[in-house]
């Protein structure tokens, strides 16, 4: 599924972070989903089932066809349990009850509500088989005894799952919604599940044949590396030869072709999300003779498995770029945004914590006054002006203007020189340029922390001292029961004076893609500077007691602050 949106589906909702911290309905264990409405006016709407509660069943007057955008969703249908992994598709036909399991934060599931008689035109629509349109309407709109459901899987199906994510895309903002498109959509999703090998009957079918193209579809998934047609006919209790004929009746494809389709399938899978090389994902996926899975690869994709990776990867990458660019905009004009209140508080630290500061930083920085230092995210340039108060020659960076325009308010007032610097990417500095280089609670935010650091450390002299301070924000939201925890904290913090940034949940919502909000630190840097290979290395933990005031030690007690010393080696002592 497109990375971007998935993304987007994954925000989590006010609903669900009001379910994370224990607000449920008076008088209730599980949360009654909002009924949605479908009618002329929306025959359409879709929703995303809310996460991290527990849904009970419900009876829905309209069709509904569930996407598993990711994860895996325990449905409940007729008293049968179904498991949908990526890319599962359940139809579910009105009037039948319905339910799924609780839900965890990266279980995505959409569903599409159609009104009835919005899908009888669908079914009509130029393309879609008499006889295939007829058996979705005797199985969706007719209740007959067909079934209560249809299960199928897109899963590395490009086309079907484009068309699932225009709906999405169609649907998001109901607002703007074009049904035209929409039913069109939707007319060319039914043609696919027309042509699919996996649609099968549900389980009351079983009882006339006995099994169904569901365990067909099952024994593919489960033994494609080594398939064998008389194992799967043995299992089933049929004889080989009819198993064959039933197989290619239903899917219109040989037991051999649904093999097949399956190892690409897979192979596809390991090409775009491991570096395994090509001659080891032909032995993963089933084939003993790498020559005769590069052939077969050739034939079906008209390019090498290299060129396959190459090609869909970058897209893939462009794609992680693109989303990256976008959240560092939005913590840019958050940054903008908060620059006074920060500064503000910057400044009341600068005036009665100094000396606390400067002795913590001293301990690991040379007293020699000229050094050349430089300052990373300076934000309103404290540790800049903790710096050239004590004699450094100082250049000070930030992405956002508005910290700046502060920042170089606040050196004029302490009356300090202090070079800023407005920057996007690299540096305006060439490798080996400073003798120091600090930084205070930037770290924690990179999209790319090991690249970051390595870049900083690259700018370091020989002999150099890379000194940053930081702490685990945000590591609450790792667990529902630390995020109730941290909330209810804040708000005691704020009963008693303390300070809480109105806008901070919204900072919160953009730092899930900050890959260290889930490590375990200082210990995660500890390990990063030993793969590095870095000189001295040195941490001290337990900070808040030594730099902050007693109404600050209560503010941050669940943000333990720490630092972190690297000496770079060389510059002959």
């Amino acid at each position: 599924m497109d990375q971007f949106l998935l993304r987007r589906l994954k925000k989590k909702t006010e609903e669900e972070c009001r379910f994370l911290n224990g607000h449920w309905p008076a008088g209730r264990e599980s949360f009654q989903e909002e009924k949605v409405s479908v009618g002329p006016a929306r025959p359409v709407r879709m929703q995303r089932r809310a996460r991290f509660c527990q849904l009970p069943r419900a009876f829905r007057e309209y069709a509904v066809l569930s996407y598993t955008c990711n994860g895996h969703i325990w449905h409940r249908i007729a008293g049968t349990d179904i498991l949908t992994e990526r890319g599962g598709i359940l139809l579910i036909r009105p009037g039948e009850g319905y339910g799924i399991r609780k839900l965890r934060e990266d279980d995505i599931c959409v569903e599409f509500c159609i009104w009835p008689e919005f899908l009888k035109g669908i079914l009509a629509l130029d393309g879609v088989p008499e006889g295939t349109g007829g058996f979705f309407k005797k199985m969706l709109l007719d209740q007959s005894d067909v079934g209560p459901y249809l299960q199928f899987s897109v899963a590395g199906e490009r086309q079907a799952e484009n068309l699932l994510e225009n709906l999405i895309l169609l649907l998001i903002e109901s607002h703007l919604t074009d049904y035209a498109m929409v039913r069109l959509s939707m007319g060319l999703l039914f043609l696919y599940f027309s042509r699919s090998p996996q649609m099968q009957f549900a389980k009351e079918e079983k009882g006339v044949r006995g099994y169904t193209m569901l365990d067909v579809i099952q024994y593919v998934e489960q033994n494609y590396k080594e398939p064998s047609l008389s194992e799967l006919a043995d299992r089933l209790g049929v004889a080989s030869t009819s198993l064959s004929r039933f197989i290619r009746r239903e899917s219109s494809r040989t037991f051999r072709e649904l093999v097949l389709e399956k190892r690409f399938r897979a192979a596809e899978d390991l090409l775009l999300h491991s570096d395994v090389p090509g001659n080891r994902i032909s032995l993963l996926v089933g084939y003993e003779n790498g020559s005769h899975f590069y052939q077969k690869f050739q034939e079906r994709y008209h390019m090498t498995p290299k060129e396959y990776r190459k090609k869909y990867r970058k897209k893939d990458e462009e794609e992680e770029r693109e989303h990256k660019m976008h959240l560092e905009h939005k913590m840019r004009s958050y940054w903008d945004r908060r620059a006074e209140s920060y500064s503000g508080q910057n400044l009341a630290q600068i005036s009665a914590r100094y000396e606390k500061w400067r002795d913590v930083a001293f301990q690991y920085l040379p007293g020699k006054k000229g050094l050349k230092a430089l300052d990373v995210g300076t934000g309103p340039g404290f540790l800049a002006i903790l710096l050239a108060r004590e004699g450094y020659l100082v250049d000070a960076v930030d992405k956002s203007g508005d910290m700046l325009a502060h920042a170089r308010e606040n050196a004029r007032q302490e009356g300090v020189d202090i070079q800023f610097h407005h920057t996007e990417g690299a540096f305006p500095f060439p490798e080996e340029s400073f003798d120091v280089i600090v930084s205070r609670d930037v770290v924690w935010m990179q999209m790319e922390p090991e690249k970051e650091l390595a870049y900083w450390y690259s700018l370091l002299k020989k002999g150099g001292t890379l000194l940053y301070f930081d702490a685990a924000w945000y590591s609450y939201l790792q667990e529902a029961g630390t995020m109730k925890e941290y909330k209810e904290f804040r708000r005691f913090v704020k009963s008693r004076g303390g300070f809480v940034y109105p806008g901070a949940y919204e900072l919160e919502q953009m730092v899930y893609d900050c890959p260290l909000v889930y490590q375990e630190r200082p210990k995660w840097d500890m390990e990063f500077w030993k793969r590095m290979g870095a000189g001295e290395v040195l941490c001290e933990t337990g900070l808040n007691t030594k730099i902050y005031s007693e109404m600050e030690q209560l503010q941050y007690a669940k943000d333990p602050e720490f630092l972190i010393c690297v000496r770079k080696e060389g510059g002959g002592g």
